[in-house]
């Protein structure tokens, strides 16, 4: 046996324990991590140090100090805005309009929260958004599996460099100067958040949050290191733990992991987040307003401007109604303007068109033919994207829905 077959071995832990995915290209990084992390404790030989780990089945304290050298904590305060923007424009409008006649309370968690940016973030974001705020009970939870991140995450104080995508305006009204180019949240922004160790592939997430009645889960950047089987392991925990007409909000390159899950897709302009909870169906717990976002999933000559403006009046509480099945000339047509996108590069327009398609549509023929076509596409987005694990995936899907489409299993060949 050899250094590599030990370093594969530990591949397969990393990924029972932490949920983290290292193909073969990655796996120079994870040797030269694990090398540092062996004369740290004092061993000379990797190999040995190695084999160590694997005989041990990886404790969970090894796991929190191995964290920190395998996740990284690169993010930053109001980071890709879109989704920031209709996490505040519309979910936040709407959940103040419900809950403003009810009990004024609110739970957001950050699940992969790295030092803290974004919890506080969200917070100077709700800050703006609910009056009277200090009436308001509200808690945002911080979680991540790297314990020097939380550390500093717990601290509340970042250089400039955390500061690249905000303005100095923004900078001077939600920190305070401390000296040698660094900034504290202030008191008021930090009080409404809490960090704590948490491990997404294996901890039991309502002992650790101390709920299990999220109303908004932000989970960025993350499950794109995860191997498939933890990503839909994480997802189907977030659906368990959201409040009945919750949302999950997830990174624009991650949109994909979503696709086979039970949340339903609701595109803004530049940013789609997932609703737990059937669109069509008011139900007791969300406001009457989510009745009109089932017209955003009906075929419309310009998705973009009228899905932006969802959530912006409030409907009348109706019975609940199916929307119409779509036709096959329908899914045709969001096929094609989904086509249309990825030509031109907008992944993120196309993939919430093909969410739209209804694969119970038109005869079975047309219908396994549509089914091969969406999952054919979604996997060249993932591979233009890099993701080429998925992107097989996919196309293992597109050649069962349709065996005989030769184009299918040109495309296979092609990603491998």
């Amino acid at each position: 046996m050899n250094e590599d077959y030990w370093l594969k071995r530990l591949v397969i832990l990393i990924s029972e324990k932490m949920g983290l995915h290292f193909s073969e290209n990655r796996l120079q990084d994870l040797r030269k991590a694990v090398k540092i992390f062996a004369q740290e404790c004092g061993y000379q030989d990797a190999e040995v140090f190695i084999q160590s780990l694997v005989e041990s089945s990886l404790t969970e304290q090894q796991v929190k100090t191995l964290s920190s050298r395998l996740t990284v904590g690169e993010t930053y305060f109001f980071r890709e805005m879109k989704s920031l923007e209709a996490f505040r424009d519309h979910v936040l409008t709407e959940l103040t309009k419900y809950r403003s006649r009810r009990e004024r309370r609110l739970r957001v968690w950050s699940a992969g929260c790295s030092s803290g940016e974004e919890p506080y973030t969200l917070s100077m974001l709700i800050d703006q958004m609910i009056p009277e705020v200090r009436n308001w009970d509200i808690h945002i939870y911080g979680t991540d599996i790297n314990l020097q991140a939380l550390e500093k995450a717990r601290r509340g104080v970042y250089t400039n460099w955390s500061f690249r995508g905000t303005s100095d305006t923004l900078r001077d009204r939600y920190f305070e100067p401390v000296g040698q180019g660094m900034y504290a949240v202030k008191a008021r922004f930090k009080d409404r958040v809490s960090f704590s160790y948490l491990n997404l592939a294996t901890d039991d997430y309502p002992s650790v949050l101390n709920t299990q009645e999220m109303d908004v889960i932000f989970c960025r950047n993350v499950m794109m290191y995860f191997t498939p089987q933890m990503i839909r392991r994480v997802i189907q925990r977030f659906y368990r733990y959201l409040v009945e007409g919750g949302w999950l909000i997830v990174a624009p390159s991650e949109t994909l992991t979503l696709l086979s899950s039970e949340f339903s897709a609701v595109p803004f302009e530049g940013a789609i987040l997932y609703r737990k909870g059937n669109l069509g169906q008011p139900v007791d717990k969300v406001d009457p307003v989510v009745a009109t976002a089932a017209d955003s999933f009906l075929p419309q000559p310009s998705i973009w401007p009228e899905t932006t403006q969802v959530f912006t009046a409030v409907a009348p509480v109706v019975p609940s109604i199916e929307p119409p099945t779509p036709t096959h000339e329908d899914n045709l047509r969001l096929y094609e303007k989904a086509l249309a996108a990825y030509h031109g590069g907008r992944y993120t327009e196309a993939v919430a068109l093909l969410q739209m398609i209804c694969p119970e549509s038109g005869y079975k023929k047309t219908r396994v033919e549509t089914e091969g076509n969406v999952s054919a596409l979604m996997a060249r987005i993932l591979a233009n994207q890099g993701n080429l694990d998925q992107a097989v995936e996919w196309c293992e899907k597109a050649i069962t829905k349709d065996k005989i489409n030769a184009n299918h299993r040109f495309l296979l060949a092609i990603i491998l």
